[in-house]
């Protein structure tokens, strides 16, 4: 057993295809350093209520994820400084069916990114989140995110992300900044897949934008009601 996530996961040297780890966190509240998720590993939480994961540096990411690697199961938070990311990954990893990552029953609190998908070198790597919340705030005060979702590449790089069954919690998107962006896509051939997606604010009327996609991005927009 160890008290720190991180302690848990560095100590994993020989995860494989065939050789898979779970890391079980118990419900509490974690202050972590950025924590590097190794292929073939999964981080899991007891709930996304009862397990809460922040980190010790609002300018750091607190998941950087590799290919083939899972959190699930908590709530992340803390990720305030700005262009971080709760969760980051980037990949230049080809074929393709290899280049994927998954944050599954997630809840987002403050950040000021949830999480990107970021392609590198020639790769086309893509973050896969499924039944995720976002919001957490209803002081108008206090922003839920500035950018909620971001996807980008460059030089031939691809970024992809798909949003599967993401709802809102406390109401919504709390604060009143107008520049708030739900999503965006910026990189040719960066794209959202989109599949069951409720954008909602906490009070007043909607402001900000939903989906931003230039400079080559696209959306493919299945099941999607604001």
């Amino acid at each position: 057993r160890y008290n720190v996530i991180k302690d848990a996961v560095t100590s994993i040297t020989d995860a494989s295809a065939t050789n898979t780890y779970t890391v079980r966190v118990y419900p509490g509240l974690y202050i972590e350093d950025t924590i590097t998720v190794p292929s073939w590993v999964v981080i899991k939480g007891d709930s996304s209520v009862s397990t809460i994961v922040s980190t010790s540096n609002p300018n750091q990411s607190i998941f950087k994820m590799s290919d083939q690697s899972m959190i699930i199961d908590m709530q992340i938070q803390g990720s305030t400084g700005t262009s971080a990311s709760a969760v980051y990954y980037s990949s230049p990893t080809t074929p393709q069916t290899n280049a994927i990552a998954y944050a599954e029953n997630i809840r987002f609190g403050t950040n000021y990114t949830n999480a990107i998908c970021a392609g590198s070198g020639s790769g086309n790597c893509i973050l896969q989140c499924s039944n995720v919340k976002y919001g957490g705030y209803t002081d108008s005060s206090l922003k839920s995110f500035d950018i909620g979702f971001r996807v980008s590449g460059s030089g031939g790089s691809i970024g992809r992300m798909q949003l599967r069954n993401v709802t809102s919690t406390n109401g919504g998107i709390a604060g009143t900044d107008n520049n708030q962006i739900f999503a965006l896509a910026e990189g040719s051939g960066c794209t959202f897949i989109v599949n069951g997606c409720l954008l909602t604010r906490a009070t007043g009327t909607a402001r900000g934008t939903g989906f931003k996609v230039y400079d080559g991005g696209s959306l493919r927009d299945r099941k999607s009601t604001r």
